[in-house]
C-alpha cells in the first residue's frame, strides 16, 4: 500500500511536467516573435537616438539578420524577409506611440 502512494505521486509528479512543457513549446513561437520584434525595436531606437529619424529602408537594413532563441530550446527565428517586417515593425511602433512620421515625409522620428 505505501509503495502504491509514492506510484501515483511519481504519476502526478510526471503528468505535471509533461503539461508544463507542453503549454511552454505552444507558446514559443509566439514568445520568439515578441522577442524578435523587440530587439529590432531596440535598434531602431538606438539608430533614431544617434540620427534623428529612419526610414523603411534603413528599418530593413537594421532589422536583416536579427535572430533569437529561448535558452532551452533549438530553434532559432531570423529575420529573412526584412523589407516587410521592418514595414510591420514601425507601423507597430507608429500604433504604440513610439514613433510618428517624419515632418518632411521622409521617415520616422521620436515621439516626444
Amino acid at each position: 500500500m505505501e509503495y502504491l502512494l509514492y506510484v501515483l505521486l511519481f504519476a502526478l509528479a510526471a503528468a505535471l511536467l509533461y503539461i508544463w512543457g507542453l503549454r511552454r513549446s505552444r507558446d514559443q513561437q509566439k514568445t520568439m516573435e515578441a522577442m524578435l520584434a523587440g530587439k529590432c525595436e531596440k535598434r531602431i531606437r538606438k539608430h533614431l537616438r544617434q540620427n534623428g529619424s529612419v526610414t523603411a529602408e534603413e528599418a530593413a537594413r537594421l532589422a536583416d539578420g536579427a535572430s533569437v532563441r529561448l535558452f532551452y530550446s533549438r530553434k532559432r527565428l531570423t529575420v529573412t524577409e526584412p523589407d516587410v517586417f521592418a514595414a510591420a515593425l514601425l507601423k507597430r511602433m507608429e500604433k504604440t506611440g513610439q514613433l510618428m512620421p517624419a515632418p518632411d515625409g521622409s521617415g520616422y522620428v521620436i515621439r516626444k
